[in-house]
C-alpha cells in the first residue's frame, strides 16, 4: 500500500504548517488569564517571511477573521515554566523564530 502524504500546508491538528524550511506551530494561552493565542514561526527572524506562513496557520486554526499581529523575534524553545508548557525565549538553547498574536484583521500592528 502506498504512503499517503499530506500537502505541506495542511496542519495536522495543532501541530504545524511547513513551508520552505519554516515551521509554524500553534500557541494558545486563553485558559491562562486570557493571555491570547497565535502562531510561532521557527527558522527565521525575517518578520515578513514569517508573517506569510503565520497568517495561513492562524486562519486555519483560529478563523479567517484573524491575522498575525505583534511580531516578537526571539530564540524560542518549547519548555516548562512554573509547571506549564510554554514557548520560552532562550537565547542559549532556543531556535530562531518569530511569535505572532492572532488579532482581528482590522487592527493594525
Amino acid at each position: 500500500m502506498a504512503e499517503t502524504r499530506l500537502p505541506p500546508r495542511v496542519p495536522s491538528a495543532d501541530t504545524a504548517y511547513v513551508d520552505d524550511g519554516l515551521i509554524a506551530s500553534r500557541w494558545d494561552n486563553e485558559d491562562l488569564l486570557d493571555a491570547g493565542r497565535g502562531a510561532i514561526v521557527m527558522g527565521t527572524h525575517d518578520v515578513e517571511q514569517a508573517r506569510h506562513l503565520a497568517n495561513q496557520a492562524i486562519c486555519a486554526w483560529f478563523g479567517s477573521d484573524l491575522a498575525a499581529r505583534r511580531p516578537e523575534r526571539g530564540w524560542w524553545l518549547f519548555g516548562e515554566c512554573s509547571g506549564v508548557l510554554a514557548w520560552l525565549n532562550d537565547p542559549e538553547k532556543g531556535r530562531e523564530g518569530v511569535l505572532f498574536t492572532a488579532e482581528p484583521k482590522e487592527q493594525q500592528s
